[in-house]
């Protein structure tokens, strides 16, 4: 036997991917943002999606994610403290989102167009983390709802409106920079809120006492949250900080981290109000409405980072099998292999386009196309959010055994994908609220089929799902359980829409094929035959494709 042979040379491996930039790489975002008002943003794009694509950032979320968040309760003498520490690794992911202003830009009095502008930056940050990414979309979301509140918003303004993250836990008057959280969920009620038994009793000051226990609140390490809490009015909104006025620690006790499937690198928590100090945020009893301009900015944020999964793991197969051969031929040059990436591809970019969309309304000051966004924000946490998974485990299969191995990244971005779909309400509940959102809102409906009508006639399978939308929505009304039939005709007539006004692309006109055909679809991505398979995978990728 001759013992002086290799057993150990590797063949037939892709090479590492090395250093990218994922904005350059992404020729579809980079023309959403160039033909809209928020090109101005560009040259931060660019810089941005080097640093994203960069080794260092993988492996900085790669970290983040071994080694999770810890608590500690108390010292070492027995004084309650609740701090949650976290790895160096989420630290310097922190400071590059904020630094690039995830958490703020389009309340800078310079944004034009700030929320499309800084949903091209979520975009490309949620390719490569998505833990970091909830306080960031916590802190840009909670401003809508502190603006019912303008005294208290100009107290924490500084410290929202700054580029520098600091992690220190001390008061926010000393504080360079400032983060934001929420905690609404409770154990007994989940999204119904309405049966939160928190308790808020209102002192000779003005400020209240909260008293009662959350069953979720997210990033505990924020320095203050907005939460819900009855008072005789009714459910109503609080600011709670973690520090109070006097310098004292707020009696805001962290039982326990949860330990989750995925969302690893960031802390969620279960947490008691034992008389903690917060501040009224909106009038009594108007807790629901006051929050929801939160939530509806979550929401968008759970569609941008979906959209953001979806092409991270597209990406990393499209390496993988551009790198590797079966069969006496590169899986990239297989026939089968191109038909599951180009429907994947076609998948994202009808959500990437449908994101884009959605961000814009928030940018409007109309409040018709405000009303809109509304309904758009919906029906694409419903769609956009439950599609994610599917496409992510699609690309996970495409690296076979390898895409089970952590190393490899789309283990971790497997388990994120569901979370979108539940985190601010889970699909049956914005069915629900499609539904409530078309009947509550006059004029949404007949605003959605109007802009539907501007690409009718050019698609058979679209204008048959387009005659067939007000039964179906008909029977949603008088039937909750055709809510998610509903929406998603109302996500796939979207999709369309958005498709068809492009005029012919060799996306678009398969994406029309394949899901509006005059044969019954399937499910399963690949299975249908789709033509000019380079072509889309050149529209998908801005390196050559032969």
């Amino acid at each position: 036997m001759n013992w002086g042979n290799p057993t150990h040379q590797v063949e037939n491996q892709p090479q590492p991917p090395g250093e990218q930039n994922l904005w350059l790489d992404d020729p579809i975002l980079r023309n959403l943002v160039a033909s809209s008002d928020a090109q101005w943003i560009q040259n931060e794009a660019k810089q941005f999606g080097a640093l994203m694509g960069h080794p260092k950032t993988t492996f900085l979320a790669s970290e983040a994610n071994r080694f999770p968040p810890e608590l500690h309760t108390h010292d070492k003498y027995g004084h309650r403290i609740d701090e949650v520490t976290t790895h160096p690794s989420w630290h310097e992911l922190m400071a590059i989102a904020v630094e690039n202003k995830l958490h703020n830009l389009p309340w800078l009095q310079s944004s034009t167009a700030g929320h499309q502008a800084r949903a091209a930056m979520f975009y490309l940050f949620n390719q490569v983390e998505n833990g970091v990414a909830c306080p960031m979309s916590m802190t840009y979301a909670a401003v809508p709802s502190l603006c019912q509140e303008p005294n208290l918003y100009e107290t924490l303004r500084q410290g929202l409106d700054s580029h520098i993250y600091d992690p220190s836990f001390v008061p926010m008057k000393q504080k360079k920079g400032i983060l934001l959280g929420m905690a609404m969920t409770e154990k007994q009620g989940g999204s119904d809120v309405r049966s939160n038994t928190t308790f808020a009793q209102q002192q000779a000051d003005g400020h209240f006492r909260l008293t009662g226990h959350k069953w979720f609140c997210s990033a505990p390490m924020c320095d203050g949250f907005l939460t819900l809490a009855q008072t005789d009015a009714g459910l109503t909104c609080f600011f709670v900080p973690r520090w109070e006025p006097d310098g004292t620690r707020n009696r805001m006790l962290i039982q326990r981290l949860k330990n989750k499937l995925g969302n690893r690198s960031n802390a969620s928590s279960e947490i008691e109000y034992d008389q903690a100090y917060a501040q009224l945020v909106g009038d009594q009893g108007r807790g629901i409405a006051v929050i929801l301009n939160m939530v509806s900015h979550t929401r968008l944020d759970c569609v941008v980072g979906s959209v953001g999964m979806m092409r991270a793991g597209i990406r990393l197969a499209f390496q993988h099998v551009s790198g590797r051969s079966a069969f006496g031929k590169r899986l990239i040059d297989q026939p089968l292999m191109q038909q599951v990436l180009s429907d994947l591809v076609i998948e994202w970019e009808a959500s990437l386009r449908f994101a884009w969309l959605m961000a814009g309304t928030y940018d409007s000051e109309d409040a018709e196309t405000r009303d809109y966004g509304r309904l758009l924000t919906a029906i694409g946490k419903f769609w956009v959010c439950k599609r994610t998974p599917a496409v992510v485990a699609e690309t996970l299969e495409c690296l076979g055994g390898a895409g089970f191995i952590e190393e490899h990244h789309l283990a971790r971005f497997y388990r994120e994908a569901p979370l979108n779909s539940i985190w601010e309400g889970s699909s049956n509940v914005i069915a629900l609220d499609i539904i409530r959102t078309c009947t509550r809102l006059p004029g949404v409906l007949e605003q959605f089929m109007s802009q539907m009508q501007r690409t009718q006639g050019e698609n058979k399978g679209f204008d048959r799902a387009l005659e067939s939308l007000p039964e179906t929505y008909r029977l949603a009304v008088a039937d909750q359980a055709y809510a998610r039939q509903f929406a998603c005709l109302l996500a796939q007539l979207i999709q369309a829409q958005l498709m068809l006004a492009e005029g012919s692309t060799c996306v678009g006109d398969a994406f029309m094929t394949t899901r509006f055909s005059l044969n019954e679809t399937s499910p399963v991505f690949g299975a249908q035959r789709i033509p000019n398979t380079a072509a889309i995978l050149r529209s998908a990728f801005s390196e050559e494709f032969d």
